[in-house]
């Protein structure tokens, strides 16, 4: 049937429009693809500047793509230009954001610093993916980082689940049961990374842990290997230097803490235990030395304690005026709230007494400390009740 000539002309100019339509649309998806592609290229290569250039080249522009932005954002996040990064990742609602993105997002805000804000795209993406361990452990991380542990140990135990071969995850879920006071969980985990996995870190934290519960021999066998393969970690050197002197092994202990002390000689802990350690070999002038040392670098709560033990080394010897100013030093710098410091008075009045022949200031310094004492029926306050009877005696007689 022949189409009358208006009709036929309406059609042919209709199937033109879509043979054209159809063109441009093929022309622009090769178009987007190329650019794709391209940039994909030249961030694969490291090229972060060559590919920022061709996603803006005009053969891409008009093109509304948000494979094109992830591809922008990424490459300016790998530049290092986390503000333009985090700008152009703006620009798509998290509503429409891919899951790539939203992990962009999050990497962004975590590596600027903004850790509750990465946290909440990371919370995104769990709900997105509740088996991916990356995501507990970024959100882990980012809670931690935000000094929020308990919602931290949360997520790192999940990262821990669903991945208990990963060191890294490990590594934090252990730091995390360590910082909330459960270090026998954290060196229980810690034991089973390990043998997976003898990394130094997870070496070093299992030391930290159980020297922090007093296992020196455990935390020793922690820290030799880091010290085996070579380490300027100066905690570390100092704290396997105590291990050595607290299970008895004097001199290997005076030769860790050496170094330690060698790469930092403000560290008052690491005098503090040379001198301990060069006092129990009996080389006095040495402790001296140290004890000091520990005294000029001290700043913490400790002073009273590295002032009676260098009183303690002047009686070993025999510098008794020396020995009864470090243990009025060691008063004057007590810690109020710590038990037991009403016996430093009793050290004074026995200085007094035994090495001084200084009865009267005994008197008054045993009498101090009865006052100071708050337990009647210790050993050191029945001594210095019956010396305050003889020596009350003896003043009366002697004034007779």
């Amino acid at each position: 049937m022949l189409l009358p000539r208006k009709v036929y002309y309406m059609l042919k100019s209709f199937f033109l429009f879509i043979t054209l339509t159809g063109m441009v649309f093929v022309a622009q998806s090769q178009s987007i693809t190329v650019c794709e592609s391209d940039a994909r290229q030249l961030i694969f290569s490291g090229d972060y500047s060559g590919a920022l250039d061709r996603i803006s080249s005009p053969d891409c522009s008009g093109v509304d793509s948000d494979k094109l932005t992830e591809l922008k954002v990424q490459a300016l996040y790998l530049s290092g230009n986390l503000s333009g990064a985090a700008e152009a990742a703006s620009m798509v609602v998290d509503s429409l954001s891919s899951r790539n993105l939203l992990a962009l997002k999050a990497r962004i805000y975590k590596a600027s610093g903004r850790y509750e804000a990465a946290a909440g795209y990371y919370s995104l993406l769990t709900q997105t993916d509740s088996c991916n361990a990356a995501y507990f452990s970024n959100l882990a991380d980012c809670y931690s980082n935000a000094s929020n542990y308990n919602a931290a140990l949360v997520n790192a135990k999940r990262s821990f689940e669903l991945n208990c071969n990963n060191s890294t995850n490990a590594l934090l879920y252990a730091s995390l049961l360590n910082i909330l006071d459960h270090p026998a969980e954290a060196d229980s985990i810690l034991n089973i990374a390990i043998t997976l996995d003898p990394i130094p870190s997870l070496m070093k934290l299992r030391g930290d842990v159980n020297y922090e519960m007093k296992e020196f021999e455990i935390a020793w066998q922690c820290y030799k290997p880091v010290l085996d393969e070579g380490t300027f970690d100066k905690v570390l050197i100092r704290k396997a230097g105590v291990c050595k002197y607290m299970i008895g092994d004097t001199e290997e202990s005076i030769s860790i803490l050496s170094l330690a002390y060698d790469l930092n000689p403000e560290d008052e802990l690491c005098c503090y235990y040379l001198a301990s350690a060069y006092q129990s070999v009996g080389e006095f002038d040495k402790a001296e030395l140290f004890y000091n040392a520990a005294i000029n670098n001290g700043y913490s709560d400790n002073l009273a304690l590295y002032y009676y033990r260098s009183g303690v080394n002047y009686e070993q010897r025999g510098e008794y005026n020396k020995a009864l100013t470090a243990y009025k030093n060691a008063w004057q710098f007590r810690d109020e709230e710590r038990d037991g410091n009403e016996d430093l008075l009793f050290e004074i009045a026995r200085v007094y007494q035994v090495y001084l022949r200084d009865d009267d200031n005994a008197l008054l310094a045993y009498k101090k400390f009865m006052t100071h004492s708050s337990d009647t029926t210790s050993g050191n306050y029945r001594a210095a009740k019956r010396r305050v009877v003889e020596l009350e005696g003896d003043t009366l007689n002697s004034k007779e």
